[in-house]
C-alpha cells in the first residue's frame, strides 16, 4: 500500500505532469477524433454540393425572393424582415 502512495507522490511532483498527461492522451486520440471530423465534414460538404445544385432549393429560395419583393411592395423599406435568408446575402 505504501508503495502506491509514494508511485502517487512522485508522479505528482513530476513538472507540468497533468499537462504531459493531457498531451499523452490528446495524441493518443487525436487520429480517432479527426476521423470523426472528416466524416462530418464530408457529410456537410454533400450537403452543400446538394443544396448548391438542386432545383427545387433554387426554386424555393425564387419563391421566398418574390414574396419578399410582394411585401416590400417595390419600395426600400424593408417590411419582410421575417424573409431574410443569410445564406442568400452572402450569395453562397
Amino acid at each position: 500500500m505504501l508503495s502506491a502512495f509514494r508511485f502517487l507522490y512522485d508522479t505528482s511532483r513530476v513538472p507540468f505532469g497533468v499537462e504531459r498527461i493531457q498531451c499523452f492522451v490528446l495524441r493518443s486520440r487525436f487520429t480517432e477524433d479527426m476521423r470523426d471530423v472528416e466524416t462530418q465534414l464530408k457529410s456537410l460538404d454533400d450537403i452543400s454540393d446538394y443544396l448548391r445544385s438542386s432545383p427545387k432549393v433554387e426554386r424555393l429560395l425564387s419563391l421566398m425572393l418574390a414574396v419578399g419583393n410582394y411585401l416590400n411592395g417595390g419600395t426600400q423599406i424593408l417590411i419582410a424582415d421575417m424573409l431574410f435568408v443569410p445564406c442568400a446575402q452572402r450569395g453562397g
